[in-house]
């Protein structure tokens, strides 16, 4: 893991800027920074890298890393690097480190722009090929790692943060106060349905493309496509067989490091499986973090104690109380300031904590359960529209009856407890974004967003997880675990997000996937004699949350309430003013305020110091 960035510009970017913007990536990578620049005709290509070593931690793998005309800036890690490289020696390529950089230049000589279909891993790579005086970018499949770019008249500017890029183009970049209102009325889940930033004309490399860059000319090539292709010859055993070797494989992959190496313990099935894996199957000793919640509503702490007696292992754990000893609003301006963008939700904000601590403890690896809610069903909405999949077929009875006795009565969304939204329109959405109307009331301009998700699939449950993968949960996450890792030097891996067990996962006929109530049923029985029956058989999806209310007292704490209501902030030409005065009166707010009225001081702080 390592922060890029760089230019493909006429202008001239004198040497003090280049030192602030390797400075503004220390945290990305601590163990070595340094960069090179090229010229041909009136173009200046500058290529910086900061380096947080975690494969070959000798110098000799430091980046930019230069080749026959070819140079590379690289953020990630390849995971089938060892084979890549046995292939390619046999091609008479050699090699002078042990690292999956020197692999990827290699590759990319060998193969070109085809190389990134090789790839198995999380990347942001950057590649000038001074022969033929072209700029690759890439990004991998799921977008794990980020990448920003800004076209500005002739020049681009690239970075893994923002601010390096404000810092190279020497522009005061403006607010993008349209993305602002959407995040603000649609939620977090609003934000990756385009490539758009919260800055004007800076966006994301889209995640599985390739983008060219010859004179000022993007081309782009997507590289991967996931779709929904059942093989209705599987049977359930060859199902959980290989759901089972495949989920190993990638754990295994991406225990490799030559760092410490930690995981993210939860009390549901995502985390227990991957630390499960670890300890019982891999024999590897790996140290468990957990957030404890003292509200009964999401505290998981039972589930963390069976886990953590089963597999003996070692378990860190941070109290939620424990970060108030912080002050809060510092921290969150800090967060902010880091990520260029206001924090989505006030749970990635605790989790914060949680990275930090880990650091202090000196891992600089950490694996989480990113993605198993989407690729095996984990939400209560899936079990609706998996009911929809089957109301002609002869389970659906069963199902129906499995769903009323198991899941109905842990859900809190109104929408979720009536079934017949979902059941007699499969295109029912509104329970996704907030399900309070009398939002729309706070914004001076009326003016509604529409839900709107990327067709893949006409089965409506599958069509639903590759939206959560692509657009919606996953890459919010992916975001803000980047963040939240990076500030402390952490390299953040997600095993679920592997592609051949993705590949495989929606090869699987929809039938097979929740089964007696249970969603997740394949990863489930996957796991069995692996992980602790307890687990695998809790059906309840609690998920971390932090209550802001909690966190941010309005009520008593007057610095706090003044901070908001500052009428002279510029998130008040979206919000009307007088109305959060007035929310800020209620004795009890609705989930849906509170929500709210963290969005609201997360986009002020951000809007503030970008004024």
């Amino acid at each position: 893991m390592c922060g890029i960035a760089g230019s493909f510009s006429e202008d001239l970017i004198n040497n003090n800027i280049i030192n602030v913007c390797l400075s503004s990536m220390v945290e990305r990578g601590p163990d070595n920074q340094n960069f090179l620049s090229f010229k041909f005709k009136k173009k200046i290509i500058n290529l910086l890298h900061s380096r947080l070593s975690i494969l070959d931690l000798n110098k000799r793998s430091n980046q930019p890393m230069s080749k026959k005309g070819f140079t590379l800036i690289f953020n990630g890690e390849i995971y089938n690097y060892k084979e890549l490289k046995k292939d390619l020696e046999k091609k008479n390529y050699k090699f002078k480190t042990s690292s999956d950089t020197e692999v990827i230049l290699n590759c990319f000589i060998h193969y070109r722009e085809k190389a990134f279909n090789l790839l198995d891993g999380m990347w942001a790579i950057i590649i000038w090929d001074d022969n033929s005086k072209r700029l690759y970018f890439s990004r991998d499949k799921f977008g794990e790692k980020p990448l920003y770019y800004f076209r500005n008249n002739k020049s681009i500017y690239f970075a893994s943060q923002i601010k390096q890029i404000q810092i190279l183009s020497q522009t005061k970049t403006k607010i993008d106060n349209e993305k602002i209102r959407n995040f603000l009325l649609g939620g977090y889940k609003s934000v990756f349905k385009d490539n758009k930033s919260f800055f004007k004309k800076i966006k994301t490399v889209e995640p599985g493309h390739t983008y060219i860059i010859e004179k000022e000319n993007i081309h782009k090539i997507k590289n991967w496509k996931l779709n929904y292709k059942p093989n209705n010859k599987l049977s359930i055993d060859e199902i959980i067989s290989n759901s089972r070797n495949l989920l190993i494989n990638s754990v295994k992959k991406q225990l490799n490091a030559d760092r410490s190496v930690s995981i993210l313990l939860s009390g549901g099935v995502d985390s227990a499986g991957i630390a499960s894996i670890a300890h019982k199957v891999l024999n590897k000793r790996v140290s468990t973090y957990s957030i404890i919640n003292d509200d009964k509503r999401y505290d998981e702490s039972k589930n963390i104690e069976i886990i953590k007696n089963d597999l003996g292992c070692e378990n860190n754990q941070l109290n939620i109380k424990e970060i108030f000893k912080y002050d809060l609003i510092k921290e969150l301006e800090k967060l902010i300031q880091y990520k260029s963008g206001p924090v989505l939700t006030s749970s990635s904000f605790v989790s914060s904590f949680l990275h930090r601590l880990i650091s202090k403890d000196g891992h600089k690896v950490s694996l989480s359960g990113v993605g198993a809610d989407e690729i095996y069903t984990g939400y209560y909405d899936h079990h609706l529209f998996y009911l929809n999949t089957q109301k002609k077929s002869k389970i659906f009875n069963t199902a129906f009856q499995d769903w009323e006795k198991s899941i109905k009565k842990f859900t809190r969304n109104p929408f979720l407890k009536n079934p017949n939204f979902i059941l007699k329109n499969k295109n029912f959405r509104r329970h996704i974004f907030y399900t309070n109307p009398d939002l729309i009331n706070f914004f001076k301009i009326k003016k509604k967003i529409d839900f709107f998700e990327k067709k893949f699939s006409q089965d409506v449950l599958r069509n639903r997880m590759l939206n959560e993968l692509f657009y919606e949960t996953v890459p919010k996450i992916l975001s803000e675990d980047d963040n939240n890792n990076m500030i402390n030097s952490i390299e953040n891996r997600s095993p679920y997000l592997d592609k051949n067990l993705c590949e495989f996962m929606f090869s699987v006929p929809t039938k097979y996937l929740i089964k007696n109530g249970f969603s997740k049923y394949i990863l489930r029985e996957s796991l069995k004699e692996i992980c602790n029956k307890n687990i695998l058989q809790d059906k309840i999806k609690m998920g971390f949350n932090a209550i802001f209310t909690d966190l941010f007292n309005f009520s008593e704490n007057k610095k706090l309430k003044n901070l908001l209501l500052d009428p002279k902030s510029s998130i008040y030409n979206i919000i009307d003013y007088k109305k959060i005065q007035n929310l800020l009166t209620k004795n009890v707010m609705l989930n849906s305020e509170s929500k709210f009225i963290f969005d609201i001081l997360n986009c002020k702080i951000f809007m503030d110091l970008n004024s």
